[in-house]
């Protein structure tokens, strides 16, 4: 059920209103700016995502640990299907899509390019649960106090995919001994 309403959660909040106008005002860009806050988490989520698939291809090249390989195949499943939704939600709403992660995603990156074997599987089960929990945090301010309906939308359904992922996380640190 899930799969079929996320494609659809930016969609109706930005189409409903144009509705009443004809179908080429739906593929417009909102006439109505964006809030800032709104437009900051929907960026934020896409370089998020850019950022977590690279990270879990890497946890599937650098690790053979079954619970860094699940939380890897995890997160490249699932930030795939988010960053295309996020994508989708930013075109809809008239907001500059990122197309690399942020310097301090980049620089996580390349920090665990660098490592192997069990300094790999810490470093990225660590970073993992530190960055999806300031996710977490990011994702219930645009709840609590975005503005704009389809921006709050995906944070609603995003959340609790954050959630899952930092559990993921937290129980790969305590393979490690690290949590």
């Amino acid at each position: 059920m899930k799969k079929m309403i996320a494609p659809m959660i930016c969609a109706l909040a930005v189409a409903a209103p144009v509705a009443l106008v004809g179908p080429s005002s739906a593929v417009a860009a909102p006439k109505t700016p964006v809030a800032s806050i709104d437009a900051s988490w929907v960026q934020a989520s896409i370089q998020g995502e850019l950022a977590q698939v690279q990270a879990g291809k890497l946890a599937l090249q650098k690790s053979s640990l079954p619970s860094v390989v699940a939380l890897g195949n995890a997160m490249i499943y699932q930030h795939t299907k988010l960053l295309a939704e996020s994508t989708r939600c930013a075109t809809r709403l008239g907001i500059t899509i990122p197309t690399t992660p942020s310097a301090t995603q980049q620089g996580m990156l390349t920090t665990l390019e660098g490592l192997s074997g069990r300094a790999f599987a810490t470093a990225f089960a660590s970073d993992e649960a530190s960055g999806h929990l300031t996710f977490i945090t990011l994702t219930e301010q645009e709840i609590a106090t975005g503005t704009n309906a389809a921006a709050k939308a995906a944070a609603r359904f995003y959340l609790p995919f954050e959630l899952n992922r930092e559990g993921l996380a937290k129980a790969a640190m305590k393979v490690l001994g690290t949590s």
